[in-house]
Parts: C-alpha cells; sequence; structure tokens
C-alpha cells in the first residue's frame, strides 16, 4: 500500500502542479522541469493527505493540528 498521495488519474498531476505554484511552493520554471515523482514528493512534503476514493483531500502540514481539532471520523 502506498503511503501519502500519488497520481491515480492525469487530472491529479495537472491539479497537484497547479497547488503547489498557488501555494508559492515551486515556480513555473520549477515546475516545468519536475517529473511527476518530484511533484508527488513535494506535494506529500507540504500537505497530509486522505484519499477519499478516487479523488484526494490535501491539509496543509501547518494547519494539520487545527485540522485534527475540527475533524470527526467514523471508522470501522
Amino acid at each position: 500500500m502506498e503511503k501519502g498521495f500519488y497520481f491515480i488519474y492525469e487530472e491529479h498531476e495537472r491539479e497537484a502542479r497547479r497547488l503547489l505554484l498557488e501555494n508559492n511552493v515551486k515556480t513555473e520554471k520549477e515546475l516545468s522541469v519536475m517529473s511527476g515523482k518530484e511533484v508527488e514528493e513535494a506535494i506529500n512534503r507540504e500537505f497530509t493527505s486522505f484519499r477519499a476514493g478516487d479523488d484526494w483531500m490535501l491539509v496543509p502540514n501547518d494547519r494539520f493540528i487545527e485540522f485534527q481539532d475540527i475533524v470527526q471520523w467514523i471508522e470501522r
């Protein structure tokens, strides 16, 4: 089983690149030469990810404590 965020669909890579750019994690120039694996690694450094079916919920690591305080889990 894989740990962390990974691409399932092509759209995931496109959205991950956009997210890194919009959050000033990477520049356009950096993203233009990054492999898909490097994009996944960058997302996993900056965010905690939760898979929901074929989609992902990403929580910025610097806000994860706050997230834990407001989220309620129902587990099996």
